[in-house]
C-alpha cells in the first residue's frame, strides 16, 4: 500500500514537472509587445522579414523586449493600436496622436516615404507637381497628400488599391502612377511587370514613425534611444542594404 502511494506520488510529481516545464517554454516564447503594421512588402512582410519589420524587432530587442507584428488593413490597424488590442502601429507620419489620443507618436523617426512618378515603357522626367499638367495621372484613394496636389493635370483617376493602380499603368490606361517609392516597387515586383520606370526626383518627402499605446509610455525615452543608437551604428543602412535597396526595380531615370 505504502510503495503504491509512493507511486502515485512520483507520478503526480512528474506530471506537474511537464506542465511546469511546457508552461515556462509557452511564456518564454510569448511577445512582450504586439505592433499593428498595414505596410507592404518591401517594408513589412508576413515573415516579419521586411525591411521595417527588421529595424523594429532590433530597436525593442536592444532594450530586452521582444515583439510580434500583425497585418490589418490601414484604418483597421491604427484603430486597435489606439483601443488597446494591440501595443503600438507603425508607419505613420507625424500628428497622429490628436485623432487618435492613446497614442503617443515615439520622436525618432523610422523611415522616409518618398512620393515618386512611376511610368510604363517611356522614361518621362518630372519635376514637381506642376510638371504632371498635361499627363493622365493614376493615384490610390486615401493618400491625402495626393489628393490635395495632383488635381490640375490633364485627367485623374482614383484606384481603390495600388495592384490595380500599377496594372492600369502596365496596360497603358493612364501615363503616370504617382505611389510612395519602395511600396512601388515591391508592387511592381510581385505583380512582374516590366519596363516600369521610376523617377527618383521625389515629388515629396513625408517623415514617418512608430507608435506605442499610451500604457507603454515609460519605454519611450528607451526605444527612442535605441533608434537612435541604430542609426549611429550603421545599423539603419546594414539592414537597409539586406533588405530593402535589393527590392529596388532595375528601370529607374535619375
Amino acid at each position: 500500500m505504502q510503495n503504491e502511494a509512493i507511486n502515485i506520488l512520483k507520478r503526480v510529481t512528474l506530471a506537474f514537472l511537464v506542465m511546469f516545464v511546457f508552461s515556462f517554454s509557452i511564456q518564454a516564447d510569448e511577445p512582450d509587445l504586439v505592433l499593428n503594421t498595414w505596410a507592404q512588402s518591401p517594408l513589412s512582410k508576413t515573415d516579419h522579414t521586411g525591411y521595417l519589420d527588421q529595424i523594429i524587432i532590433e530597436a525593442f530587442k536592444r532594450i530586452d523586449l521582444k515583439i510580434d507584428i500583425e497585418h490589418k488593413p490601414v484604418e483597421r490597424s491604427i484603430r486597435g493600436a489606439n483601443n488597446g488590442q494591440s501595443d503600438g502601429e507603425y508607419i505613420r507620419v507625424a500628428g497622429l496622436s490628436q485623432i487618435y489620443p492613446n497614442l503617443i507618436q515615439v520622436p525618432e523617426k523610422i523611415f522616409d516615404f518618398e512620393f515618386v512618378v512611376f511610368t510604363a515603357k517611356r522614361k518621362v522626367i518630372i519635376n514637381g507637381w506642376d510638371s504632371l499638367k498635361p499627363y493622365s495621372v493614376g493615384i490610390v484613394i486615401g493618400w491625402k497628400i495626393l489628393e490635395k496636389n495632383i488635381q490640375d493635370v490633364r485627367h485623374r483617376t482614383d484606384f481603390n488599391g495600388p495592384e490595380i493602380l500599377f496594372k492600369m499603368l502596365d496596360l497603358g490606361r493612364i501615363d503616370i502612377a504617382v505611389y510612395a517609392k519602395f511600396l512601388g516597387f515591391g508592387i511592381v515586383n510581385n505583380l512582374g511587370l516590366k519596363d516600369i520606370f521610376v523617377n527618383t526626383t521625389p515629388l515629396a518627402v513625408k517623415p514617418m514613425y512608430l507608435y506605442l499605446h499610451k500604457k507603454h509610455r515609460n519605454i519611450i525615452p528607451d526605444i527612442t534611444k535605441s533608434l537612435q543608437s541604430m542609426k549611429k551604428d550603421g545599423s539603419f543602412l546594414r539592414i537597409g542594404k539586406a533588405y530593402l535597396l535589393k527590392q529596388q526595380n532595375k528601370n529607374i531615370v535619375d
